[in-house]
């Protein structure tokens, strides 16, 4: 299963440029919309967050520089894209288990 996740930033603001940098850092793909201060409430997110940056993902949201929250979610990321490798020489493969 994919995580969804978008970023709503706002052009200057610092907690954007951390919480950017941080997702950059964890490796976390995410869609960028940037927002003015018009667009509060961020009436794209269907949320009453009042400041940029918003994390949207898979429907859950926070505001915010979280690095809690995407720690959270670059581990479960990598959880997702983890695959063991199928070896047919190995002696546990298992046909009929793949």
């Amino acid at each position: 299963m994919s995580t969804n996740v978008t970023l709503y930033v706002e052009s200057g603001s610092a907690t954007s440029e951390r919480t950017k940098a941080a997702m950059d850092s964890a490796g976390i793909a995410y869609e960028l919309v940037s927002v003015s201060a018009d667009d509060y409430p961020l009436r794209a997110v269907e949320t009453s967050y009042a400041t940029a940056p918003v994390t949207v993902v898979d429907g859950s949201s926070w505001d915010g520089y979280r690095p809690d929250l995407i720690a959270r979610l670059a581990s479960q990321q990598a959880l997702e894209v983890y695959e063991v490798p199928v070896d047919p020489t190995d002696e546990l493969y298992c046909e009929s288990c793949q």
